[in-house]
Order: C-alpha cells, then structure tokens, then sequence
C-alpha cells in the first residue's frame, strides 16, 4: 500500500517547532560573567554586546598588524620617511675626536656613565674604542688570567650596543662600538645630540701558580683608555 507523505504539513510542524523554541531562547536571560556584578541580559542583549566585543578586538589586531612592517630595521633617528641621503659631490667628510679617556674600572661594576655630545649634522658614524693591559704577571711561577671589559653605548634616538671581550694573557685588549648613522635628509640631525657610554668590567683573571700551588694574587679591576670618533659632512668650502 502506498505511502502519501504530506510534504507541506510536515514543514510547518518543523517551522513551528523551531519558532516555539525560538521563543523560548529569546525569553531566556545571559550572565555577563566578565561584568562586575555579573549582570543578567536577554540572549539578544547578550548577543549584541559580544558582536560589539569581537569588533573591537578585530579594530585593535588590525591596528597592530598595520604597525608592523615585516623586516624593517629601526631607523636611527628622527624620521623613517624618505630614502638614505648619499654625500657625494659637492660634500666633505669631516671627523671629530675626543679622548684618550683614561679610567680604572672595578671588577664586576662599572666606571659610571658619561656623555658625548655632538652638535654636528649630516652625521654618518660614530666609533667607541676602549683598550685595556693587564698587569704582567707576579713573578715566573704566576700567570696573570686575562680581564674582560667592555663598552655600553646609548644613542641619542635610544638605540643601545654593548660589547665586551677577554684581553690575550700578555697582551692589549680592545673592544670596538660603532653606530653607522643614515640620514633621510641632507642637514639632518640623526646622532646629533647626547651620545651616553659606560665602561664596565666583568670578571678580571687573578695571578695563578703556572704549576702546583695555592697561593694567588687577586686582581680587582683594570685601567683604561677610551677614544671616540665621529664623521659627518660637510659642504665643500665650508669649515
């Protein structure tokens, strides 16, 4: 015997299931859980306010990732716009100095930090060269184990640079600091300003016995010597 199936009422006994239950949901109450208070909402009101949410958070990951280029350095300076200038004809370069500073550092503390400033424009460069000897050894059956010291250097746009080294046992040690400085404007002032540095010193090798022995001469610190350089252009003819 066949079967008739009443395709329209049984669409709306579902519709009017579904809308039944809709019903019921919209009456039903949401507690904001993240609200003081823990305030209870209509489902719909409940609704709203977490579209409202997820827009924000969608505004505040969309800032964030406009804000970062993939690959970009830090410019040193005052502005990232443009390209890099080059000085070619009609400019001079032109160098400053200051130093030698001399110094004695203690171990594992610093000599306080100091200030270089340059009022030059149309920067390009600026070097920290600290050199240090250790004491020669005791006596022929003590070696001196080497110093490491080294150089802290801030920019005046906040960028820092630290480097520190062992000295050879017998021999000088140097640690250099440089900052290549572009501008994106001729008579710019990237690097024009207060350029602070530390000399510091880490662990410093006492006299040891180069054979069997226990006795030993601490070495608590080292002098130092600090030269720093700078180039920057001029206009040819210029001073």
């Amino acid at each position: 015997m066949a079967v008739l199936l009443d395709y329209a009422g049984f669409a709306r006994s579902v519709f009017r299931d579904v809308r039944t239950e809709l019903r019921k949901w919209m009456k039903g109450r949401s507690t904001l859980d993240f609200l003081p208070n823990k305030p209870q909402v209509s489902h719909v009101q409940g609704l709203v306010v977490f579209a409202v949410f997820m827009l924000l958070i969608a505004g505040m990951f969309s800032y964030q990732a406009g804000s970062i280029k993939v690959g970009a350095q830090p410019v040193s300076g005052e502005s990232a716009g443009g390209k890099p200038v080059s000085y070619g004809a009609g400019w001079e370069e032109k160098t400053g100095a200051a130093g030698p500073i001399t110094g004695n550092v203690a171990e594992n503390s610093d000599a306080g930090t100091q200030k270089q400033n340059i009022v030059d424009k149309n920067f390009v460069q600026m070097t920290f060269t600290l050199k240090w000897t250790d004491e020669p050894d005791h006596d022929r059956l003590h070696q001196n184990q080497p110093d490491e010291l080294g150089v802290e250097v801030v920019a005046p746009w906040g960028e820092n640079r630290s480097l520190s080294a062992k000295n050879p046992i017998g021999g000088e040690g140097v640690v250099t600091v440089t900052f290549d400085v572009e501008q994106r404007k001729y008579d710019g002032i990237n690097g024009t300003g207060d350029w602070n540095y530390t000399v510091f010193a880490m662990v410093c090798g006492d006299n040891t016995p180069k054979r069997v022995g226990l006795l030993m001469w601490l070495d608590n610190g080292n002098a130092y010597t600090l030269d720093i350089g700078w180039k920057y252009y001029v206009k040819a003819g210029k001073p």
